[in-house]
């Protein structure tokens, strides 16, 4: 039979357990810490996908598993994808003996690739636009955020510009010992109202295109899509400012976080590049703990 994959970055085919191919990957052992050797966007591994003809001694009468694992070429990587076709074979139709390959040139070497973004540079638009469905964003992905005392730009959910805040993996805060990026500071200094950003871009909307927006918070957010208000979490319906606290029977929860899933309206979202943002407000001022992280979903 004939496989084809497509994969971003880089894939090990395995037919019944027995490895039949790689796709940018070096050849040696590989376990969940290997990253693949190249980069990839989505469209350009689809214009590579590789065609392989597993023969009839990998294949039993009966079920056959076919199995893909696939590899990342660093570890904040904007997009994976892996997609796969299975062609049966006739008996004759067999392809003929692959030429041997010609010698392959001396390695040059190659930069080294950060697996964090560059602190000293914005944050990148995140691509989803080739995803057709599933997770965009998980937990230990990278957020821009304003931590400071000083209220942001009027217009930081929506379109200012972001290359003065820093980023850092989340979860973020403080108090939370599984914090991604801690916020270390004195606890005076330490603002009731902080900001996250990530700009998405999702390419061409269909009229059914759903976003879900799954926050977990402590003590309460409030969340924008290109500016608009999508949901708070524990907080008063009143206006939202920077030193507005949640209402104080918050206070008296023993849980720690809150998380609140929500579906994005169609009329806010648009072609190509949409701003995630949502400010978390802590409950009370020098609160022991604040968190704020976000997984998001989607269907073209």
């Amino acid at each position: 039979m004939n496989v084809a994959v497509t994969a971003d970055d880089g894939a090990v085919v395995y037919v019944n357990g027995n490895e039949v191919a790689r796709q940018r990957m070096d050849d040696g052992t590989v376990d969940a810490s290997t990253f693949a050797n190249a980069s990839v966007s989505t469209p350009a591994a689809r214009a590579d996908r590789q065609l392989v003809f597993v023969p009839a001694d990998k294949l039993v009468a009966g079920t056959n598993t076919l199995a893909v694992e696939t590899h990342l070429n660093y570890r904040s990587s904007s997009s994976m994808t892996i997609d796969g076709m299975v062609k049966v074979v006739t008996k004759g139709d067999e392809p003929a003996p692959a030429p041997a390959p010609d010698p392959e040139p001396a390695p040059q070497p190659q930069p080294d690739v950060p697996l964090t973004p560059d602190p000293d540079k914005p944050l990148e638009v995140l691509d989803v636009s080739a995803l057709n469905f599933g997770p965009f964003l998980f937990p230990g992905m990278y957020w821009n955020y304003w931590n400071s005392k000083e209220t942001p730009d009027p217009a930081w959910n929506s379109t200012a510009d972001l290359s003065s805040w820093k980023h850092g993996a989340s979860p973020l805060g403080w108090g939370d010992r599984d914090a991604g990026t801690p916020f270390t500071m004195p606890a005076a200094d330490r603002a009731i109202t902080n900001y996250f950003v990530r700009d998405v871009n999702f390419g061409t909307l269909s009229a059914d295109f759903e976003v879900t927006l799954d926050v977990r918070v402590d003590d309460g957010a409030v969340i924008y899509v290109n500016g608009t208000e999508i949901k708070r979490v524990n907080m008063p319906r009143a206006r939202s400012t920077p030193t507005r606290e949640p209402p104080p029977t918050w206070a008296s929860l023993r849980r720690r976080t809150t998380s609140c899933a929500s579906r994005c309206p169609r009329k806010v979202l648009r072609d190509g590049v949409n701003r995630v943002a949502v400010e978390t407000h802590a409950n009370y001022a020098n609160a022991a703990s604040v968190t704020f992280d976000l997984k998001a979903s989607l269907v073209r």
